[in-house]
């Protein structure tokens, strides 16, 4: 049964009757209380509430970001010009386009969805996995959950090939694309790739703490060949292997929840910034994730879809959210953004 304490009036609200459960046992170490104490624990209170307030500021009238209808009506635009156009078949064309636009890219909070951000608050292009051998996926995010770290590798084939034959075998093609999954399973199944991987994509005050569960998506060819011979849609589902993900082109659409994650890449011991993308609106929920991320002013002031007032300003508070991430007090409210 709850505990009621009536305080004093010394936070911004109006004296009442506060039900305290969990946070007196916190703030005391102690399993109950007595009303004898109730001044003590009010004084316990009034220390919690003031280390709950808040501690950075958001600037108003600040130059606004493309807005969300806004850019995805433009990308899906592009997107599907670009799938059913000469360029079609060019990895490469598609790589950048994909870099540029990081929303479009799946696995940002692993398969099924987590809900936390990704280390790093962004996604690695073409990121090196370096030990015995070396292998680079076209991207990696890497999704957190409570307890566990879950790199995604992902590979980009094009919208032009094929799954099957004509007979209903697995093409050439997407054999040789399902091997570099193959060949990522067999890297990480090696105990020394994978301490060479924690190292390198870290950071260890993170990774040490959780299992890491990788998990492998393959993006390849296009829906309509499924449309046009229903039976090959169960066989395509048979193909995936464990902790795999294969989807068409058609799948990849932009994720209004990814709008503020970056293009990175990794440099040396550096992440570094490729893209910090027009819809992006800081504040003190993503500052803890890209504090550690360079070139991220530089990134913004080339991003030409934001404006030139916009640009100025996000490279300018990237500083201020860093110095406010490096407090011993991340109380905030998730809804404050700039």
């Amino acid at each position: 049964m709850p505990i009621r304490i009536r305080c004093r009036d010394k936070w911004p609200y109006k004296p009442q009757m506060i039900e305290i459960t969990l946070i007196i046992a916190y703030v005391s170490r102690k399993p109950t209380v007595s009303y004898m104490d109730q001044s003590n624990y009010c004084s316990a209170i009034d220390q919690l509430m003031t280390l709950m307030q808040k501690t950075y500021e958001i600037e108003k009238n600040a130059p606004p970001p493309m807005s969300w209808d806004e850019y995805e009506t433009k990308t899906l635009t592009a997107w599907d010009e670009l799938l059913s156009g000469p360029e079609a078949g060019d990895e490469g064309v598609i790589h950048r386009f994909l870099e540029q636009n990081p929303s479009f890219i799946p696995g940002a909070f692993s398969f099924p969805a987590s809900g936390h951000s990704p280390v790093f608050g962004g996604v690695f292009s073409k990121p090196p996995l370096t030990g015995i051998g070396t292998l680079v996926p076209d991207f990696m995010w890497i999704a957190t959950a409570t307890d566990l770290i879950y790199p995604v590798l992902i590979e980009i084939e094009t919208p032009e090939k094929k799954w099957f034959t004509k007979k209903g075998q697995p093409t050439a093609e997407w054999t040789q694309a399902r091997s570099q999954i193959i060949a990522w399973k067999q890297w990480l199944n090696n105990a020394a790739n994978k301490a060479v991987f924690i190292e390198q994509y870290g950071p260890s005050s993170v990774f040490r703490h959780f299992e890491i569960k990788t998990q492998f998506v393959l993006v390849f060819g296009r829906r309509k060949e499924f449309d046009i011979n229903t039976n090959l849609r169960g066989a395509r589902s048979h193909q995936q292997g464990h902790d795999e993900f294969h989807i068409t082109f058609d799948r990849l659409r932009p994720d209004y929840n990814t709008r503020n994650y970056l293009s990175l890449k990794k440099s040396g011991d550096d992440v570094i910034a490729l893209v910090v993308p027009p819809t992006i609106r800081l504040g003190p929920g993503l500052a803890p994730d890209l504090h550690l991320v360079k070139g991220r002013k530089e990134a913004a002031l080339r991003e030409d879809r934001m404006s030139k007032e916009r640009r100025e300003f996000v490279a300018r508070r990237f500083s201020y959210w860093d110095e406010w991430s490096k407090g011993s007090t991340h109380f905030y409210d998730a809804s404050d953004s700039e």
